[in-house]
């Protein structure tokens, strides 16, 4: 919330000439992976199915790609981090690939699709959430909603449980876990399609399942279809909202100040101290 408010409300601006790699790994990836499949992308109504010889193709591709991206955000590459950036987003591009051949077949249907819900209730003004979904993927008879993440991710916090969505939780569930289900829950609702929804993390690091891909669980086992807990995220977001607007309630950007440890304003609200990740 305070990051949000510095950029967004106050228009608080980074100083140019500042460069923070690890902040901006995740973006320059995300847009390589959009650069890499947005010609293999095609749509919920005329869904293509990719084949090894798509994705086998791409894969010669990465090096090129990851230098156009690169040079797009004027990122130095030829020495120190950027050395090092470089070649990360290469091996990350490759490991999404090779995870992704392994999955087949299934069409991409969306990429970096834009999504908006409106919370409304008695007890607060209208909310309107807003996010944008990585990627939207056709397989057989369900659709994954897929999220990117380069960093760590801790299996043991798939949980999903919508009342960690409220205060008062305790933390099971990972902002991660949390952040695709909510897209998924936000996609189900433009109804776009009858289909199961799942929501899948890609984790770059520290994997899992031979695929990359995280499944996401709830009390029952892996969520193959989010759709049955609709309703308790809809009461979860209600009370949300009603105590983001309570004025009793003092509020608490965060608990887990490694949370902030790349955070561009972090010197705004911490000054020099240093954060521990």
């Amino acid at each position: 919330p305070l990051r949000f408010y510095y950029k967004e409300l106050l228009k608080v601006q980074v100083p140019d000439g500042v460069v923070h790699y690890q902040q901006e790994f995740g973006n320059v990836f995300h847009r390589c992976v959009e650069a890499l499949y947005q010609p293999l992308c095609s749509s919920l109504a005329q869904p293509r199915v990719l084949c090894e010889a798509d994705l086998k193709a791409k894969t010669k591709e990465v090096s090129k790609v990851v230098g156009e991206q690169l040079a797009l955000r004027a990122l130095d590459a030829s020495e120190g981090e950027g050395i090092l950036m470089k070649r990360a987003l290469i091996n990350n591009l490759r490991a999404l690939l090779e995870a992704d051949l392994k999955r087949l077949p299934f069409a991409v249907v969306a990429l970096e699709q834009n999504i908006a819900y409106e919370v409304t209730g008695p007890n607060h003004p209208t909310l309107t959430l807003k996010g944008r979904i990585d990627r939207v993927d056709l397989i057989s008879d369900q659709i994954a909603l897929i999220d990117y993440k380069t960093g760590f991710l801790d299996k043991n916090k798939l949980l999903f449980d919508p009342k960690e969505m409220q205060s008062g939780g305790k933390y099971l569930s990972s902002r991660e876990a949390q952040q695709i289900s909510l897209y998924a829950y936000m996609y189900g609702q433009q109804g776009a399609s009858d289909l199961a929804l799942r929501p899948l993390l890609w984790a770059g690091r520290h994997q899992v399942h031979s695929s990359g891909m995280r499944s996401i669980y709830d009390s029952e086992g892996i969520i193959e279809d989010l759709r049955p807990q609709f309703g308790a995220i809809a009461d979860a977001l209600q009370g949300a909202a009603s105590e983001l607007f309570n004025p009793e309630q003092p509020f608490v950007a965060t608990e887990h100040l490694s949370h902030c440890a790349y955070c561009a304003y972090k010197s705004i609200c911490y000054g020099e101290k240093e954060i521990q990740t």
